[in-house]
């Protein structure tokens, strides 16, 4: 009987030495693979990051957005529309929409119209706007009163031009092209609504007792700004992510997050309202993803 007991003691001792040596070898293969995949991943990151290049080729300071033009037909209180579309007056490029002045009760002729207009609040953030600008390119076929530009008041609710830096309109010239710019830098906060909406009037002095046409080529407003646009390029072979900016000086040296994807082989615009630029000599650095640098002196 004894004898059998220490024949099962051994026999224990067997299985278990069995089971420790199964449990290392899973552990065994576990770590080297986990290594292997490891340093795979790590060889492949590195070759991504050697083959990712981007430059910086400028960095310069500019004061406007892009245009943003009409996003629906425009609305007319007084007039008619004869052609065209709205989507005629988004480019400065020949193509036009037309309009009549109607007879009004009073016995003139007038043309009252307006759209809607949204700024990019993602982009140009209300904080970093300093104004607003508009532009008209309009014809007029026979006319000889003034045209002015407004925008609707969100606060007065009402058209308005309190705050432009021109309220006196413009005088065209009939059947001749004409360039109307205003800027309002004083309450523009009150023409913008929270979603970045504008509203924006174009319409005559009301003295006119002639019939005439009016051609609207371009109408668009735009912030004013004190921001930055970086050109870059990627040459690499790989997508590049672009997740921060520096702009370094002999006194201060400014972290900025970004988020912007360029595919291999392409330039990019990258145009930042909240970044303003040193009025002395600076360095502007930018870092991707994979812990690449790009500087641009």
């Amino acid at each position: 009987m004894e004898a059998i007991l220490r024949r099962l003691k051994r026999d224990k001792r067997g299985v278990s030495n069995v089971i420790v040596v199964m449990l290392s070898l899973v552990l065994i293969t576990i770590i080297v693979g986990n290594v292997v995949l490891w340093s795979y991943q790590m060889n492949q990151l590195d070759l991504e990051r050697i083959q990712e290049t981007v430059t910086v080729s400028n960095v310069t300071r500019i004061t406007r957005s892009p245009w943003f033009t009409a996003q629906n037909e425009y609305s007319i209180s007084a007039g008619s529309k004869l052609s065209g579309s709205f989507t005629d007056t988004r480019v400065s490029d020949g193509s036009y929409e037309t309009f009549a002045r109607a007879l009004t009760t009073s016995g003139i002729y007038q043309l009252d119209m307006n759209g809607d207009f949204a700024l990019d609040l993602s982009a140009y953030p209300l904080n970093s706007i300093h104004g607003i600008e508009i532009y008209a390119k309009y014809n007029v076929s026979d006319d000889t009163e003034k045209w002015f530009l407004k925008a609707y008041d969100w606060t007065a609710s009402d058209f308005n031009d309190e705050g432009f830096n021109n309220t006196s309109g413009n005088q065209p010239i009939p059947n001749a092209w004409s360039d109307y710019t205003i800027n309002i830098t004083e309450d523009w906060v009150d023409y913008v609504s929270s979603n970045g909406t504008l509203l924006l009037e174009l319409r005559d002095e009301g003295t006119s007792a002639n019939q005439s046409n009016v051609k609207i080529d371009f109408l668009g407003a735009r912030a004013i700004i004190d921001g930055t646009r970086f050109d870059l390029r990627n040459s690499g072979s790989f997508t590049t992510h672009i997740v921060a900016i520096w702009i370094v000086n002999s006194t201060d040296h400014q972290r900025y997050g970004t988020n912007l994807f360029i595919n291999s082989g392409e330039d990019a615009t990258y145009i930042r309202a909240d970044i303003r630029l040193p009025e002395s000599k600076f360095i502007a650095k930018v870092s991707t993803e994979r812990g690449n640098i790009s500087v641009f002196p």
